[in-house]
Parts: structure tokens; C-alpha cells; sequence
């Protein structure tokens, strides 16, 4: 087991709250350990293997533990989905003291769905755990990071799998703004038909214009995918027009679930994005 957790568990100090990140197979492992070491009636330490909450976590059958994902609708995050299981979570444990809630790809929640589960995470009742995996911290809210406490497995993978494909539609993206070109801005976005990619198309963007941000306070630490186009973007736009673009982004991302015509959001989140860009303060 993690030597952070063995201490948590030797401490008798578990944290309401944990993020694993690392391989998405490892962390599933590591939070099924750690669930029957919890709810183990021999040790508090390390689990027994022998007692009826050791098994039935061993057999997958333990009613005080959530895969919340396996709850979802196609396995996917949804806010309707997630309220019950917010309300499953004001329900005491069937056999022990404590639940524990499992949310694994944490990264591919939408902000919005992430937003539903703050109040849960933040004031949990005290027989409530939470386990989040992730094998990236980008695109996890921050409000999210700060009611965790990280556990890394291994080394972060920073981005997705489909993130190469989305970097020649960002590069674009940001060339057009630079140059103040609409018609290239727009026909960059309208290149996205996918909503998980529109989604990362926006994050990646966000960094962009954070790293923006950071070139024009002389804070020369830029992590986004793009820091050419940053560095340009810092030249070319105001401080308030690439804060105006960022609020737009974290709005727009809290909108992607309810869009159903991906393109025709395209459009409009191109056409938001460059106003707010060039627009004179």
C-alpha cells in the first residue's frame, strides 16, 4: 500500500476526502485495498482478508461501497444520476460505520457535474468517504482539488488519450485570435463535432490564456500545451480581454452537457471568444 496512506491508516487520521492519481487499473486496486482495510472488523491498519467485510469487498458485493460511475447512465457522469447519489450518501452505512464512494475518471466529469458535487465533498456527514481517480489533474476543477487530499501513484498523465488530436485545432484557435481573423477562429471550432473533445479543446484554451496572463505579469512559468501562441496571445490582447475569454470558457464548459448540436455551439463559442478577445475596453 501507499507509504501516504499507511500512514493515514496508522494515524487513525483518514482524510474525508482522497484523490489517487496514476493508471487508471492500479488506482481501482488501490482504492478497493484501502475500502476493505477501512471497513476491515480486525485491523484498522492493514486488512485481514478473513472477516465478512473482507470477503464481501474481495467478492465486489460490500453495500457500503459505491462505484459511482457503475451508477451512471452508459457509464457516463450525469447531474440527475449524481443528485442520487448525493442522496444515497444521507443514508447510514447497511453493516459498518462508514460508505465509501468510489468516483474513478474523474477527469472526464463535466464542470457542471463537478459544481453538483461540491456541497458533498465539502460538508460530508461522518460516516461518508470519498475515493476519486484520475490519471490527470486537467480538467478537475480547482474548487474540487482543494476538498481533496492527493495521493499520486506513479507519475500524472498530464492530458488525455485524444489530446494530440485537439493541439492543431488549438494552435489554430490561438493563431487566429492573435491575428485577429474571425473567419479562421471559426473554422477551427467548427473543425470539433465531438463533445468530450469540445471539451478539451476548452480546457487547453483556458491554459493558454492562463499562461497569457502569466507572460504579461512577467511570471515566465508557462505549462500549456501552446506556449508559442501564449506568449503571442500576451502581445496582442488585453489583460481584461483574456480574463473576459477565460470566464467565458468556464461558463461554456458548464454548458457542453445541455448542447446537443455540438457545431452550432462551435459557432458561438468561436464567436464569444474572439469578441471578447479584440474587443476595446
Amino acid at each position: 500500500m501507499n507509504n501516504k496512506l499507511k500512514n493515514f491508516l496508522e494515524t487513525g487520521r483518514i482524510p474525508h476526502g482522497l484523490l489517487f492519481i496514476g493508471e487508471s487499473n492500479e488506482l481501482m486496486s488501490a482504492a478497493a485495498e484501502l475500502s476493505k482495510t477501512m471497513l476491515c472488523e480486525k485491523s484498522n491498519t492493514e486488512a485481514c482478508g478473513e472477516c465478512p467485510p473482507c470477503k464481501k469487498v474481495q467478492n465486489s458485493v460490500h453495500p457500503d461501497i459505491i462505484y459511482v460511475k457503475n451508477r451512471m447512465p452508459d457509464e457516463k457522469y450525469k447531474i440527475e444520476a449524481l443528485r442520487h447519489i448525493i442522496s444515497e450518501g444521507s443514508i447510514r452505512p447497511n453493516d459498518g460505520d462508514l460508505k465509501i464512494f468510489i468516483f474513478s475518471d474523474v477527469s472526464t466529469m463535466t464542470a457542471l457535474c463537478q459544481n453538483t458535487l461540491l456541497k458533498f465533498i465539502e460538508e460530508p456527514l461522518p460516516f461518508n468517504r470519498f475515493i476519486f481517480l484520475s490519471e490527470t489533474t486537467s480538467g478537475i476543477l480547482e474548487t474540487v482539488l482543494s476538498r481533496l487530499v492527493r495521493v499520486d501513484f506513479g507519475s500524472e498523465k498530464k492530458y488525455g488519450d485524444d489530446y494530440t488530436e485537439i493541439i492543431p485545432v488549438l494552435e489554430a484557435v490561438v493563431n487566429a485570435l492573435v491575428n485577429k481573423n474571425e473567419y479562421k477562429a471559426a473554422a477551427a471550432f467548427s473543425g470539433i463535432s465531438d463533445r468530450n473533445k469540445m471539451s478539451m479543446l476548452l480546457k487547453l484554451l483556458s491554459e493558454v490564456f492562463r499562461d497569457s496572463l502569466m507572460y504579461k505579469n512577467d511570471v515566465a512559468y508557462p505549462q500549456s500545451l501552446y506556449k508559442k501562441g501564449a506568449e503571442n496571445l500576451s502581445k496582442t490582447a488585453g489583460t481584461k480581454n483574456i480574463l473576459q475569454a477565460s470566464e467565458l470558457i468556464s461558463e461554456y464548459l458548464n454548458q457542453t452537457d445541455f448542447n446537443p448540436n455540438v457545431k452550432l455551439s462551435a459557432a458561438i463559442y468561436a464567436g464569444g471568444i474572439f469578441t471578447a478577445i479584440i474587443e476595446n475596453k
